[in-house]
């Protein structure tokens, strides 16, 4: 059987009210050479029946079922899913989000384009309910592909038209660390030879960015590609792991302190601070939310950590007033529950309340 272009990972686990729409966005696309593996990470809702119905409709989609709920979540799946791809490039979709028709077409195109690139990604919207009120264009909106900016190599245009952008991956990812990061899941594709010649895959520990540390080694082997194209549209859920904002601090913390110590003798002594001050503001916002729960030993760790990536004296007092708010916020809900939970009490001992709500008639 002869290998496809693309093969499309999708990580599951009880996206039953989603999975439909996501996987009819990916099977009508207007580029067909692909294969579609969705690994399902031991889903108790229907994710798995659908899935299987869809199967059973078109031999593209294959179903790998990992069992009982396994360590490493949606790292792991796609793990799982790199192993049994044969694709020329690994493309990515999570299970929730939406792609557009041609976002296969126009992958490929750039592919064509450059055939020396090893990771190719492009734009994405956010929405939440209907994408008709999705928000602007992502990387639009931040005028990443600002001309003049120093991670652009030069600009080309496929058959159809669209711009793509050829980076230089060494400034691109220096922008990555110390700015933000423009590639979204969903909207990336690696090189599959690349991946496992180079043994680069997800990190399985990490809930928050365990795709960051895959894209920043994919930079650091070979040549990127930036289409100024929208290709997905992601869906913003109350349930995502990105809806917790202290395990979304805790997690940039982690994998961009892990990612600084890596690249720090790259970098010059003004990116180094930037760096450094990058990571640390992600473990005082942090230490700020646990403080505001009233987290006490969560609050002062969080600064504490936050004193091995940085030491200036406000750092040095900002451990003492963490301490200090989190425990009068401690204290404050403490109260507070106990006041809840004597009205309560009132409330259930109050005479005659149940008999006089059912005999009011």
């Amino acid at each position: 059987m002869t290998a496809p272009l693309l093969s499309i990972v999708m990580p599951a686990f009880n996206t039953e009210r989603y999975i439909g729409a996501t996987l009819d966005s990916v099977l009508q696309q207007s580029f067909g050479d692909f294969e579609l593996i969705v690994s399902d990470d031991g889903s108790t809702d229907s994710t798995v029946a659908i899935v299987r119905s869809y199967a059973e409709r078109d031999r593209r989609v294959q179903l790998l079922e990992r069992g009982n709920r396994a360590l490493g979540g949606a790292a792991a799946n796609r793990n799982h899913a790199i192993r049994h791809a044969r694709g020329e490039w690994i493309a990515f979709c999570d299970s929730d989000d939406l792609w557009l028709s041609d976002h296969a077409d126009v992958c490929a195109a750039a592919i064509r384009e450059s055939p020396d690139a090893v990771i190719v990604f492009g734009d994405y919207r956010r929405f939440s309910g209907s994408i008709e009120l999705a928000q602007p264009s992502t990387l639009e909106d931040k005028r990443f592909f600002a001309l003049g900016s120093d991670y652009v190599q030069e600009v080309a245009r496929t058959a159809s038209g669209i711009e793509i952008y050829r980076m230089h991956s060494d400034r691109l990812l220096k922008f990555c660390c110390l700015r933000y990061c423009p590639l979204s899941t969903s909207a990336v594709l690696c090189r599959r030879e690349t991946m496992v010649r180079n043994e680069i895959g997800f990190n399985e520990s990490w809930v928050i960015n365990e795709d960051f540390h895959a894209w920043m080694r994919m930079l650091e082997v070979g040549p990127a590609v930036a289409i100024r194209h929208v290709l997905y549209y992601y869906r913003q859920r109350p349930d995502n792991a990105t809806s917790d904002v202290i395990r979304v601090y805790e997690g940039m913390a982690r994998s961009h302190g892990a990612w600084m110590h890596r690249i720090w003798e790259q970098l010059s002594g003004q990116e180094q601070r930037t760096y450094r001050d990058k990571v640390a503001g992600f473990l005082g916002a942090a230490a700020w939310q646990h403080s505001r729960k009233g987290q006490v030993v969560r609050a002062v760790s969080a600064q504490l950590r936050l004193l091995r990536v940085r030491r200036s004296p406000a750092d040095f007092l900002a451990v003492l007033r963490t301490f200090a708010r989190s425990l009068v916020w401690g204290v404050f809900a403490l109260f507070g529950r106990r006041s809840a939970e004597s009205s309560m009490s009132s409330a259930r001992a109050e005479p005659g309340a149940d008999e006089t709500g059912s005999g009011a008639a």
